[in-house]
């Protein structure tokens, strides 16, 4: 396996490791008081302590979620591209987006959990 090769492994794997890293810090030592610095931080989440204690732990699950299907996608391109580095940086673009479902899962839990 060529240079070239590694660095595009690498690049396919960088988002979901980021993401796997985050979200375990997330539900394992979650920030502990409301803030507008760390964590997941939207007006819902930063209500009241409740709130923020709930979101903080989910969307550090919801982040290992995304983490785990942005790994076996860039793990899967790169089987049959290993060594396209603008293929790489698209599937980092795509990898990116697998984000949002798990924001919009944990505001919908947020939201029921409000009323």
């Amino acid at each position: 396996m060529g240079a070239l090769e590694l660095l595009t492994l690498f690049l396919f794997l960088l988002t979901g490791l980021i993401y796997l890293a985050c979200g375990a810090l997330m539900y394992k030592a979650p920030p502990g008081k409301i803030n507008y610095f760390m964590g997941y931080r939207t007006s819902r989440s930063m209500r009241d302590q409740r709130s923020w204690d709930f979101s903080q732990k989910y969307s550090g699950k919801m982040m290992m979620y995304a983490a785990v299907v942005s790994i076996a996608m860039g793990i899967s391109v790169w089987m049959v591209y290993p060594d396209d580095v603008l293929v790489a940086c698209l599937v980092m673009l795509v990898q990116t987006v697998t984000i949002i479902p798990a924001i919009m899962v944990t505001e919908s839990k947020l939201k029921q959990m409000q009323k």
